[in-house]
């Protein structure tokens, strides 16, 4: 089964100039640029930011620099880190789509949808064409400017915290389990609950096929709109939820999926 992409938004408050790889050679750098990530050291993020930084230094000759911080030195959490470069006390950030989707533009989170990509090369056919640079221009009204996504350490179909998922067999002995928020005036039913089994056998296929569905008003996200699926994996199997939960907009929103579920 094919890995899905965590596509990797790459923003930045300055646009690099291709002349500057004509630049001549200087001893100082002109501009000292703060890029930030949130992930802890040896993740490819912080792999690829720091190429990034090597190839800009190389490229203007001397003339930008790039320090790179990891670990969220600069800010607390992926939507600080977008907020820091609007407001200008970040330079680059690398961004996951989730939460550029949760607090500027909700077409990033399609980007996420289980089963949405095939293959790698339909993920670059798409984000390197004309819908990949609509979305990248979308950032500029937020006075952001994205410029190129990245990735290339794997995607995912379908994940668990038991085993690896590569065939149907590897389900087994595992329940699916959707939490889902109706829109206007619906009402979770029964019948609701079997038509949306239905629907999901029939775009996804039978292994997708949810086991127990809940209703709910809402999920746990952070600040910046990312859903936080450790907690959802806990409470659908009963555990308890346990992990840094100071970053969840709304703590009530545990406790009420809690009283729902019993």
């Amino acid at each position: 089964m094919p890995h899905r992409l965590a596509l990797a938004l790459t923003l930045c408050s300055l646009v690099v100039a291709g002349a500057a790889s004509v630049a001549p050679a200087q001893t100082a750098p002109q501009y000292v640029w703060k890029a930030g990530t949130v992930t802890a050291g040896g993740n490819p993020l912080n792999d690829t930011m720091e190429h990034f930084a090597k190839q800009l230094t190389e490229k203007s000759r001397g003339r930008i620099k790039v320090d790179v911080h990891i670990a969220n030195a600069l800010a607390k959490g992926e939507g600080a880190h977008l907020e820091g470069v609007q407001l200008g006390t970040i330079d680059v950030v690398a961004i996951g789509s989730a939460p550029v989707g949760g607090m500027f533009e909700p077409l990033y989170q399609s980007l996420d949808l289980p089963f949405l990509w095939s293959t790698r090369e339909q993920v670059w056919k798409v984000m390197d064409g004309p819908l990949g640079q609509e979305l990248l221009k979308k950032m500029e009204s937020k006075n952001l400017k994205a410029f190129c996504f990245g990735g290339g350490w794997g995607f995912r179909n379908m994940m668990s915290n038991k085993r690896p998922v590569v065939t149907p067999d590897d389900m087994k002995g595992q329940a699916v389990v959707a939490f889902v928020t109706l829109e206007g005036n619906r009402v979770g039913n029964d019948q609701l609950r079997e038509e949306l089994r239905a629907h999901v056998v029939k775009e996804i296929g039978a292994l997708a096929r949810p086991d127990d569905i809940r209703f709910t008003e809402a999920l746990p996200k952070t600040r910046s709109g990312k859903i936080m699926r450790r907690l959802l994996r806990q409470i659908a199997a009963g555990d308890e939820t346990i992990g840094d939960t100071t970053t969840l907009e709304d703590l009530s929103v545990l406790a009420k999926l809690r009283d729902d579920e019993d």
